[in-house]
């Protein structure tokens, strides 16, 4: 009977804290900025739950948010926040925790040949680690969009 009621009370703690997360945090998109004359995608923090990198672009460079913003919507647990021509970002909520990260997407001119691309940022809102999954989801993104992009 102990032990039921010690079970019992850790499964109201467990969702509990299950309803709370998704409330914690709020946006850790850093936007737009500008670097040396240039827009860019603010810098990741000091702590490993950000990962920046860029995504080459293909195709039809004005057609590159539209892309994203349709593979991301494919996506189970993620929103669409703000779109325009050449900036996306969205939140990704974890299946099982309901964690809510940012991503953002930022079309930019490449160097050395101005050749279009896109610079990706996605950072998790709580937590100074991530276990890799902002890194693993800018990789998937990279993949599927292989082709499209």
């Amino acid at each position: 009977m102990k032990y039921m009621i010690i079970i019992a009370v850790l499964a109201l703690l467990g969702i509990g804290l299950r309803l709370a997360i998704p409330k914690l945090g709020s946006s850790v998109a850093g936007g737009i900025v500008t670097d040396n004359d240039q827009r860019t995608l603010a810098a990741c923090p000091d702590t490993p739950n950000c990962h920046r990198d860029t995504l080459a672009i293909e195709a039809d460079p004005s057609a590159a948010i539209e892309t994203m913003a349709g593979l991301i919507s494919e996506q189970p647990g993620t929103q669409i926040v703000t779109r325009t021509e050449n900036y996306l970002h969205a939140t990704w909520s974890s299946r099982l925790m309901g964690f809510v990260d940012d991503i953002e997407f930022l079309r930019v001119k490449g160097s050395p040949d101005d050749q279009p691309v896109l610079q990706v940022r996605s950072a998790s809102r709580l937590g100074k680690s991530d276990l890799g999954a902002n890194e693993k989801r800018v990789n998937a993104l990279r993949s599927m969009s292989r082709g499209r992009l």
